[in-house]
């Protein structure tokens, strides 16, 4: 009866000595159970983006192609002329300010004088915004050319690059 009693102390204490080891090892299982969803959300995340990819290696490309690593004065001033050519602009002038660096991109503000005809001027918008390169607008001039059926417009404008 004694080692019965025994026994039955050695247990309470034994138990008891285990009861914060078992609260422990619960708030660890918690944890893990926490950091198991987190990943798991992850790794949803990663296959979505797995099945994205041929979509976004496109708009990377194309990103890359309107604002490029590289870009000169000259580069430019030729592209805007050839727009401006196919078109149907009569006169292009084209001056370009210094150039403003930013953290990851470099701004070439630019101005477009130019005369033609309303139809002419409507293609040159278009062939800027859908052409190969990014150009953000920023002012647009209009004024009627004397006695003929002919604007003259003025669009300041800034291209970019990468840095």
């Amino acid at each position: 009866m004694y080692l019965l009693i025994l026994m039955l102390i050695l247990i309470i204490i034994f138990a008891g000595r285990q009861l914060p080891a078992l609260g422990d090892a619960r708030e660890t299982l918690k944890l893990e159970e926490e950091a198991l969803a987190a990943d798991q959300a992850y790794l949803l995340f990663l296959e979505r983006l797995a099945a994205e990819s041929p979509q976004l290696r496109r708009h990377l490309e194309i990103s890359s192609r309107l604002v490029p690593e590289k870009a000169s004065a000259h580069e430019l001033f030729i592209y805007l002329h050839e727009i401006a050519y196919f078109s149907g602009i009569q006169e292009v002038r084209v001056d370009f300010a210094e150039e403003v660096h930013h953290a990851e991109h470099v701004e070439i503000p630019l101005s477009l004088s130019l005369t033609g005809t309303y139809h002419a001027l409507l293609q040159l918008l278009h062939a800027l915004r859908e052409g190969e390169r990014a150009f953000r607008l920023d002012n647009l001039q209009i004024s009627a050319a004397e006695g003929l059926a002919l604007l003259e417009v003025e669009l300041n404008m800034s291209a970019f690059y990468r840095s």
